[in-house]
C-alpha cells in the first residue's frame, strides 16, 4: 500500500487497525505507515506553500 493510499484512508476516517487489515500487516506497521503518510503529506504541503510564497515575493519585487 503506497503513502497516498494510506493518506486517503486516514482522511476518510480509517484507523490503524482498519489500515492494517486492508494492507495485511500488523497494526504497529500500519501506525508507522500512517506516520509516514502524514509526514510526507505535511512536508509536501509546506513545500508547495513555500513555492507559492516565493513566487509572490518575486512578483512583488519585479
Amino acid at each position: 500500500m503506497n503513502t497516498e493510499t494510506v493518506w486517503r484512508l486516514l482522511q476518510e476516517g480509517f484507523n490503524a487497525a482498519e489500515i492494517a487489515a486492508a494492507a495485511h500487516v500488523d497494526e504497529d506497521v500500519a501506525r508507522s505507515m500512517a506516520d509516514e503518510a502524514m509526514g510526507r503529506t505535511r512536508g509536501a504541503t509546506i513545500r508547495h506553500l513555500d513555492r507559492l510564497t516565493l513566487r509572490k515575493v518575486q512578483e512583488l519585487a519585479a
